[in-house]
């Protein structure tokens, strides 16, 4: 490639690569927390085809293949590439490949795993490469009886997550709870690193300190702080769904700590 369709290409990727409108984003949760719920965040697929169609110059063509969908393990793969043509005087000519994976639980696996590869291969040339790397996000909320309820506007969460300077970018975003009064509290942010506990516990009790997750595990379990310090820096929790078994825990700090309870 010569170094003037590196620099077309390198243009190309810079426009296809700008983050879309906060408004333009979709949403949907990975898992449910005492507290809240986990984010996650995405563009539909036919904006991002938008973004690429209005990107490309006049007489450009885009072509996407399927080499092979099969099934392994408990997933179906799907393997393509994406190839765009760019007829200048320096004929430009860019191929990427990769694989996209759909869970054979899904209701249609090989259409998901397609799906799912075209995301893949349109995050090559830019498009949405960004939501790859977004902190995680925790918004504040309830299920009521299947009614989901947030505290907060999920999209407000990810416009202050798109805020914050990329380098600075915390492991984990949590969005604030709204106080009683109507007033949103000011987002809080925090690493997970030299935490005394798990962080599975921080993210099970939807709580941003180590502090507040042991003072909720002391107050749903009933054992003393020194004991919750002990289980939660050893063991990981179960689903938010399930709860915490208070015969195991009990079971467990008989063996590791027996007469020294």
């Amino acid at each position: 490639m010569s170094d003037t369709q590196k620099t077309k290409l390198t243009e190309l990727v810079e426009a296809l690569s700008e983050p879309f409108a906060v408004e333009e984003h979709e949403y949907r949760i990975i898992s449910q927390t005492k507290s809240g719920f986990w984010m996650a965040y995405y563009v539909d697929l036919r904006k991002m085809e938008e973004r690429l169609q209005k990107t490309l110059p006049m007489g450009a063509t885009v072509v996407f293949s399927i080499k092979e969908i099969d099934e392994i393990a408990e997933a179906v793969y799907a393997l393509g590439t994406l190839k765009i043509e760019i007829p200048d005087e320096t004929w430009l000519h860019y191929e990427v490949t990769d694989a996209g994976y759909a869970p054979t639980s899904s209701s249609e696996p090989p259409k998901s795993a397609v799906t799912d590869l075209y995301r893949r291969l349109l995050s090559h040339f830019g498009i949405g490469r960004y939501l790859y790397h977004l902190p995680k996000i925790h918004l504040s909320g309830k299920n009521d009886g299947g009614r989901i309820i947030y505290d907060a506007d999920p999209l407000d969460a990810l416009r202050y997550a798109l805020s914050l300077d990329e380098k600075e970018r915390p492991e984990v975003l949590f969005y604030p709870l709204k106080k009683q009064g109507g007033d949103a509290e000011k987002p809080v942010t925090r690493s997970s690193a030299d935490a005394e506990i798990k962080d599975e516990w921080l993210d099970y009790f939807g709580v941003d300190t180590k502090e507040e997750a042991i003072d909720a595990f002391v107050e749903e379990v009933g054992v003393s702080r020194k004991q919750a310090v002990v289980y939660m820096r050893n063991t990981v929790p179960e689903s938010a769904e399930t709860g915490i078994d208070k015969q195991t825990v009990k079971a467990f700090l008989d063996k590791l700590l027996g007469n020294k309870r």
